[in-house]
């Protein structure tokens, strides 16, 4: 109450958590960029997922993100694809399978990692940090591979 006048004072409330919205903000001192891969699994394509993958492939993917995650983007960027130490570029249109709603019209090639010799692929695009991780290829169905 407001002694002067009698009325109840209006003191400021303070501003309510934002209950609805659960993703990461961040803040001015993890505004940074990295120069190392952050892995996004939010967009993988039904057929393409873990759940197509046995132990051994799992741990094998697992495995190829762990050393991904040690690497910088030029490192992988400039690494040899052959060997799965870097990635290849594979135009958008040599992909038989669906895209999800990220490969948007203007993303023209994807990533391509092996993480299992000659038939394990993980394709992803990449935006800023992040690897959009939208294929994992276990059986060479993805895109034409050549001989």
């Amino acid at each position: 109450m407001d002694r002067r006048t009698g009325a109840k004072s209006k003191r400021p409330k303070p501003p309510e958590p934002d209950r609805g919205n659960n993703r990461f903000k961040l803040t001015s001192a993890s505004a940074q960029r990295f120069d190392y891969p952050i892995f996004c699994l939010k967009h993988l394509v039904t057929g393409y997922t873990l759940r197509e993958c046995d132990k051994k492939l799992s741990s094998l993917f697992a495995s190829k993100l762990y050393f991904m995650a040690q690497q910088t983007w030029i490192n992988l960027e400039n690494g040899d694809h052959k060997s799965g130490a870097g990635f290849e570029q594979i135009p958008k249109e040599q992909f038989k399978m669906r895209m999800p709603a990220i490969v948007t019209e203007d993303v023209s090639k994807l990533h391509v990692m092996r993480f299992n010799g000659k038939s394990g692929r993980i394709v992803g695009l990449r935006s800023d940090e992040v690897l959009h991780i939208t294929h994992i290829e276990i059986d060479k169905s993805a895109y034409d591979h050549g001989s």
